[in-house]
């Protein structure tokens, strides 16, 4: 996806907020943009992953339904003022599909306006995804609430309205990132010490991982293995389509015709994942 700006999440806050002190107001509220008049900062507003292959496969069928349509558009994307211009908060996918569909970047597109802070318009964005028509997956939902609780100003009410996480796992982000914020201070203070990463950027995993003092290998032993499921998740898609889902059970047993051992790993492997999530609530169980 052609969603590149800044290099960080941390770089583009800074910067947005800055523009948002000095900027202006802007002269009117638009209904239609042009798309080339819509500002794309991807990695304060846009929570999902554009690499995965039901992302794609959205973008895809939203391009089709583009291309069938007599006025060559889709549901309003909202925008948000950026002290400069008009930013994307909600619809990457849309403007995507209107790329990839070729309408050609001074076709113009129904918009419809937030106005509010950018914590706000970061929560409006989050909250948009989540309600959003293509499901999020768990992963996404928790890189959501981390860069919430370590960018925006909000409550633990707030960001779990916005994210779809429970209250008590963003208490626990909170509690990370007192504890990273903490070491970064530290490191900043040593002279001698390298250059790190801001941990602001973070996945919630690799900021759990770091919190706990784990070895860089465990983040690109990770970042291989995504890749690896990608790249499955893709050789899937091309094969079966959306018959997989359309038929969980026929599913559920090619897979165990495919390896009689694979179900009980799964279900092992899902379980695992679902005991984390529980004892991050459990530790924080009375934190408010």
């Amino acid at each position: 996806m052609k969603l590149k700006h800044g290099n960080s999440l941390a770089a583009d806050y800074a910067t947005l907020t800055k523009q948002v002190i000095k900027g202006k107001l802007p002269a009117t509220q638009p209904t239609s943009l042009r798309l080339s008049e819509i500002k794309l900062w991807p990695k304060v507003f846009q929570h999902r992953s554009f690499g995965g292959v039901s992302s794609k496969s959205h973008v895809m069928v939203l391009a089709a339904a583009i291309k069938k349509r007599k006025n060559k558009s889709l549901d309003p994307i909202t925008i948000w003022w950026d002290g400069k211009g008009w930013a994307c908060v909600d619809g990457h996918h849309r403007y995507e599909a209107y790329l990839q569909a070729e309408v050609g970047i001074t076709h113009k597109v129904p918009v419809e306006v937030f106005t509010g802070t950018l914590n706000q318009a970061m929560g409006a964005a989050a909250e948009a995804n989540t309600k959003d028509k293509l499901p999020m997956s768990r992963t996404e939902k928790s890189n959501t609430a981390w860069h919430l609780v370590a960018m925006a100003d909000m409550s633990k009410v707030e960001v779990a309205k916005a994210s779809s996480v429970s209250e008590s796992t963003v208490a626990t982000m909170r509690k990370v990132f007192i504890q990273l914020e903490s070491k970064a201070n530290d490191e900043a203070n040593d002279f001698d010490a390298p250059p790190q990463a801001d941990f602001r950027d973070l996945s919630w995993a690799d900021a759990k991982r770091l919190a706990e003092g784990r070895d860089a290998a465990d983040f690109d032993r990770d970042e291989a293995n995504e890749k690896k499921a990608q790249e499955m998740a893709l050789a899937l898609r091309r094969s079966l389509g959306s018959e997989g889902a359309k038929y969980p059970e026929v599913f559920a047993r090619a897979l165990e015709i495919y390896d009689s051992r694979l179900p009980d790993r799964l279900i092992g492997w899902w379980g695992e994942e679902d005991e984390d999530a529980e004892a991050d609530s459990d530790d924080v169980a009375s934190d408010s």
